[in-house]
């Protein structure tokens, strides 16, 4: 189930149920009948903190709130409720209320002057800077549970979809597709397989520990944890090791002058005027003129 993440700070910010997960308990009509209970408080709620929520479970004469500031389930009593009728209250209705002490027992938080609120309304995460993409190394991949576990696809997918990843904040590294060892590092994001952008070039749209990336930062305001949104691969594990590789080749490589004597599918060899072994070489390491209709091989 997904809730709607009215966010206005970000348009692009996507829809998560990011640790906002409850178990159902939808109540049937004979549950509630048309008559309102009859409990009502007479409790100051004027001091109490507002906050906002969806109803998760409704029962006889009450129900809860799944909290979208604290990782909290609510108790409300069906009297608390102003602006809409008895047989009108639905799991998944959105709402707003005030915290405060249980009449009943000091101990416990419950919702006051619960009122529902038009769909969409509850804003269950924030962009922490919007529209800055920040750049990481995968710290941690999300298991892959829909392989070797024989049978149960779905739940198997469902299992690696509530699973979770991390990656490390680079301060201040590039967005261009190249690594930076010096980058300073920052702190651990979380991301699900959700969060992974379609249009990524990961491997079967999966992340790998050591994966260069770009993504957006939000708040979760329930668990107060910061997720990964929008993440694109940037450089793989295996590019960027082949490139660190290559570029502390280059470090002590010489510059040596010859020609082409062969060329075959993707690579040739070079004849060089300084030693007699040929040097194998692949198109990918061609670096073309400005004009490249001037190079022909």
């Amino acid at each position: 189930m997904s809730y709607s993440n009215n966010n206005n700070n970000s348009s692009s910010s996507t829809n998560h149920n990011n640790n906002r997960g409850y178990q159902r308990s939808e109540s049937t009509a004979s549950n509630r009948s048309g008559r309102r209970p009859s409990r009502r408080t007479s409790v100051d709620v004027s001091a109490m903190p507002l906050e906002q929520g969806i109803i998760c479970s409704l029962k006889d004469s009450f129900g809860f709130i799944h909290c979208a500031e604290r990782p909290e389930e609510i108790f409300f009593h069906y009297s608390e409720v102003s602006n809409r009728h008895l047989d009108q209250l639905q799991v998944d209705t959105e709402v707003e209320f005030r915290v405060g002490q249980s009449e009943k027992d000091a101990t416990k938080k419950v919702a006051y002057a619960v009122t529902t609120l038009e769909p969409g309304t509850v804003v269950w995460e924030t962009e922490e800077e919007p529209d800055k993409m920040f750049v990481g190394l995968v710290d941690k991949n999300i298991r892959n549970d829909a392989r070797g576990s024989g049978g149960g696809g779905n739940n198997n997918k469902d299992a690696a979809r509530n699973q979770e990843g991390s990656i490390q904040l680079l301060i201040g590294h590039p967005a261009d597709g190249t690594f930076d060892d010096t980058a300073k590092k920052g702190s651990m994001v979380r991301f699900r397989q959700e969060d992974i952008a379609s249009d990524s070039k990961s491997r079967n749209n999966r992340l790998f520990r050591g994966d260069l990336v770009q993504f957006r930062v939000v708040l979760d305001r329930r668990t107060k944890q910061k997720y990964a949104r929008q993440i694109s691969v940037l450089l793989t594990e295996k590019e960027r090791i082949r490139e660190e590789k290559e570029r502390k080749l280059l470090e002590s490589a010489t510059e040596e002058e010859g020609m082409v004597i062969s060329l075959n599918n993707g690579y040739g060899f070079l004849k060089t005027n300084k030693r007699r072994q040929h040097v194998y070489f692949h198109y990918s390491n061609i670096i073309l003129p400005e004009n490249p209709d001037e190079f022909e091989l």
